[in-house]
């Protein structure tokens, strides 16, 4: 990876108002969104110090991995739902992160959250999870009745014992809607795609990914945000 880029492509204020597009971002929220700042500035965080680790030219992974890791990308695919892959295996597939994978992240249009969830727990071992991860709830405790890190995205867990499952197998799925992370998944001048797989499974770019990750820091979704997705 050619770590010049993304300096000469990052452009933020100090003090976080600019993102790398040179797109402001409000820092009027609300109480409750900043308690999702806080849930998810430690997983952003993290993601974001992973470019800085080593360069590669090439993915750390490879087919036999990425083709199991995208098995749900790929009912996806079939069903005609469109998705964008964020997160790890975004990093690691298509920007040569060496990262260790463990979710996997579906980016899909709003509406079809539900659908897409749907269409994975039908075509894969996987169900709704509708209780708390231990790797993926908020330990800090601000707001009790929003300890999940992602509130507003469907987590489906494997139905296949963990000892039965394949190392590569994601450990959980989750399925956001496009508007949680700033992105979307139709614009195709910010993904690209991965070879020898369906060009309707989406990466973002680079500066898409960092835009994201810096958007959703400082814009999370503000109050009311999981009702008016509901009514979507």
């Amino acid at each position: 990876m050619d770590m010049s880029k993304i300096s000469q492509n990052t452009d933020v204020e100090v003090g976080g108002k600019m993102n790398v597009s040179g797109q402001k971002c409000s820092h009027h929220m609300l109480p409750e969104a900043h308690v999702l700042r806080h849930n998810l500035l430690g997983e952003l965080h993290l993601l974001s110090l992973l470019p800085m680790l080593d360069l590669y030219d090439s993915s750390p992974y490879s087919i036999e991995p990425q083709a199991i890791r995208l098995k749900a990308a790929c009912a996806l695919s079939t069903a005609r739902i469109k998705s964008l892959v964020w997160g790890e295996d975004a990093l690691a597939f298509t920007h040569f992160v060496p990262t260790n994978l463990t979710a996997l992240y579906l980016v899909v249009a709003d509406q079809n959250v539900h659908l897409a969830s749907t269409k994975v727990t039908n075509s894969l071992p996987y169900e709704v999870f509708a209780g708390m991860h231990e790797r993926y709830v908020e330990y800090i405790g601000m707001y009790p009745d929003q300890p999940r890190i992602f509130p507003y995205s469907v987590y489906l867990q494997p139905t296949t014992p963990l000892d039965e499952c394949n190392v590569d197998d994601p450990e959980m799925i989750f399925v956001h809607p496009q508007s949680q992370f700033h992105l979307d998944v139709h614009d195709d001048s910010r993904s690209i795609s991965l070879p020898l797989f369906p060009d309707n499974i989406r990466f973002p770019t680079r500066t898409a990914f960092l835009d994201s990750m810096i958007a959703t820091i400082l814009d999370p979704p503000p109050a009311g945000y999981l009702a008016n997705l509901a009514g979507r």
